[in-house]
């Protein structure tokens, strides 16, 4: 059982590496950069690259706010959630990447778990009886 537990637990270890890469163009209004990639994968970086001829945007991401008005310039942050943008005024050009990886195989560490703590139930008894007939040859 301890064999099969230890087996189980290296399949469930086995990740994935992704990366998502989304751009496109953002006018006045509010917008959520939700992705699909957010629900299948641990992600472990985030970027978010504006670029704009004239414009004002606020991101809001992870509990921080960040805003900045745009004069022909390029703007990069390091995101620690799904970011929140509003564009104030203007037309802001993004491009919004994320990188992480996928456990698909992480349920398989239930089953090991349970196969752990039988098995070592089942060779703490055999070795207490095995210490017993030992015991008991001995006399």
């Amino acid at each position: 059982m301890l064999v099969v537990a230890l087996l189980l637990s290296l399949a469930a270890m086995m990740s994935y590496p992704g990366s998502y890469r989304m751009k496109g163009v953002l006018g006045p209004g509010s917008y959520v950069l939700n992705t699909t990639f957010d629900e299948g994968y641990y992600v472990e970086n985030r970027t978010l690259i504006m670029h704009s001829e004239n414009a004002s945007v606020i991101v809001y991401h992870g509990g921080n706010l960040t805003s900045h008005s745009f004069s022909n310039d390029t703007f990069t942050l390091r995101l620690y959630s799904t970011p929140h943008i509003i564009v104030e005024s203007g037309k802001v050009n993004y491009t919004y990447s994320m990188s992480g990886v996928r456990y698909p195989y992480s349920m398989l560490s239930v089953p090991a778990f349970i196969l752990m703590i039988v098995g070592s139930a089942f060779a703490m008894m055999g070795y207490i009886k095995f210490l017993g007939e030992i015991k008991g040859k001995g006399q």
